[in-house]
């Protein structure tokens, strides 16, 4: 046993120290966590050493410098940059922020700094897009016709749209005059009725051209038809290209109309509603509105639009529609199944009517937003933001988005589940929808949550109706990291203290 003792005392000391190197190293630890003042001996020691470490570290020159960002139009390929050609124009291959073009391949020889880019596809047309504002004989018609592509339109060149089977509302049917919505196309256009083909003008290079004709619709009742474009020189990168499909969509059905199920103007259900005879034309038992008509009879105008929005949508990305005063529509990626043009318009009408037909008590709080194409459905519900006044509110209403069914009989204006942000700058509406119409902010009395089917109030639990949304508590990412070392260290000092009483005590 004797001979033991220095090996046992030796066995012990060691322990100790090993468990009071530890221990100051935890103590510093948590002071750096706590930022204590407090210090005993042992950790003022150990905050000192730990300072000379930070000290030390601070005075070091970092191993490697801060790469400098990547210079778009270079002509050197850098990171994040999938290619760099040069410049920074669009429709060559590589695109304004260095990225490779659909349909090309862009790489860099050998000896060579910039991308070399070649076309990997054939110019074609994508899609053809026509929605109709009238469908039956004899009306005055707004066609909005949209034709994308997957090449850019040459400045200068000509694109035609055949198939187009309608007449022109201008005495001159040889040229016909067309509101142009989205740039690279001139206003002014040629229409050869006989031929029913519309040729248009391109001013700047796109890859989408939209924009409205009105026309009237044929005396007699038709299937859709087919609809294609054509053009000759019009490929921006070559001019050698003739694009030609006479098929790319059917459009323009026409129906005829019914006769009037009652009489003097009257339809509807008892035949107790009046039809416009300026604002629309009885069909059976409903009153169909011409356009620019709406409401109960068709009695009402929109007017001129205050402000227009349009932007192509591309199915495979998320896209937003901005407009002023808070106005915007939010599509998410896989709203549409292929492109499509989305247009936003906003009209205010002082003397807007939403007593007629309704059994709600609705009130005017907002201007009315038109979203066409009316009717387009979509796949994924889509968020539109209206803004409101809710100084037109009176106690006991809320705001709330509807939006106008044009084919009900009666209650025409619909409630959309909405949440209200009223101390917003300027307060809106948020509201998620299925498809497109035209919507306004109207206050109503709100349901009953124990109501079957009713909509959600906005008075119910969580909703921000009166706030904008929190934003979440953040945390620091290095504080987590500096608990799990302060507790690993705390953790092996109480092993080295077992270790020491274990060693000792034997």
């Amino acid at each position: 046993m004797l001979n033991r003792a220095p090996a046992l005392l030796l066995s012990c000391l060691l322990a100790l120290v090993f468990s009071g190197t530890e221990l100051a190293l935890a103590s510093g630890t948590t002071d750096a966590v706590t930022s204590s003042s407090s210090s005993t001996p042992m950790e003022s020691s150990s905050s000192s050493t730990s300072a000379a470490v930070e000290s030390s570290s601070s005075s070091t020159p970092l191993p490697f410098s801060t790469p400098s960002p990547a210079i778009c139009g270079d002509g050197k390929v850098e990171y994040p940059e999938t290619c760099d050609d040069g410049n920074v124009h669009n429709f060559d291959g590589c695109s304004s922020v260095c990225t490779i073009e659909a349909g090309w391949n862009c790489s860099r020889p050998a000896n060579a700094s910039a991308s070399i880019c070649n076309l990997i596809m054939v110019p074609q047309w994508t899609g053809l897009t026509l929605t109709s504002g009238a469908t039956y004989t004899g009306m005055t018609n707004n066609l909005i016709i949209s034709l994308f592509s997957n090449f850019p339109f040459r400045n200068g060149s000509n694109i035609s749209i055949i198939g187009l089977n309608v007449t022109s509302t201008n005495e001159n049917y040889t040229q016909q005059q067309i509101t142009v919505l989205l740039p690279g196309i001139s206003s002014q256009a040629m229409f050869w009725q006989s031929e029913g083909k519309l040729t248009i003008f391109v001013t700047e290079e796109v890859q989408v051209a939209s924009f409205t004709i009105q026309v009237i619709n044929p005396s007699y009742a038709r299937q859709a038809i087919p609809l294609g474009a054509e053009c000759t020189g019009c490929v921006s990168y070559d001019p050698s290209y003739s694009v030609i499909n006479r098929a790319l969509t059917e459009a323009l059905a026409v129906k005829a109309f019914l006769p009037a199920s009652c009489g003097d103007n009257k339809y509807g259900s008892g035949c107790k509603y009046t039809c416009s005879t300026q604002g629309g034309i009885i069909s059976g038992y409903y009153c169909i509105c011409n356009p620019g008509w709406f409401g109960l009879g068709c009695s009402q105008t929109l007017g001129v639009a205050t402000q227009k929005q349009k932007v192509a949508v591309d199915p495979t990305r998320e896209a937003t529609i901005q407009g002023s005063g808070g106005l915007s529509v939010v599509l998410p990626a896989g709203a549409v199944d292929s492109s499509v043009v989305i247009t936003v318009s906003v009209y205010n009408i002082t003397n807007l009517n939403v007593e007629q037909g309704s059994s709600q008590n609705l009130e005017v709080a907002g201007s009315v937003v038109m979203f066409q194409p009316s009717g387009q459905r979509f796949n994924k519900y889509i968020n539109i933001t209206l803004p409101y006044d809710p100084s037109k509110i009176a106690s006991g209403k809320e705001a709330f988005v509807f939006y106008y069914n044009q084919s009900a009989l009666g209650d025409p204006w619909v409630r959309q589940v909405t949440q209200a942000y009223q101390n917003n700058s300027p307060p809106v509406l948020v509201a998620q929808i299925n498809h497109f119409s035209m919507f306004v902010p109207l206050g109503a009395t709100p349901l009953s949550t124990n109501t079957p089917g009713s909509s959600p109030s906005n008075s119910n639990p969580g909703s921000p109706s009166s706030n904008s949304p929190s934003p979440s508590p953040t945390l620091s990412a290095g504080s987590g990291s500096s608990v799990y070392g302060a507790g690993l260290l705390l953790t092996r000092m109480a092993v080295w203290a077992a270790v020491a009483a274990v060693v000792c005590v034997n």
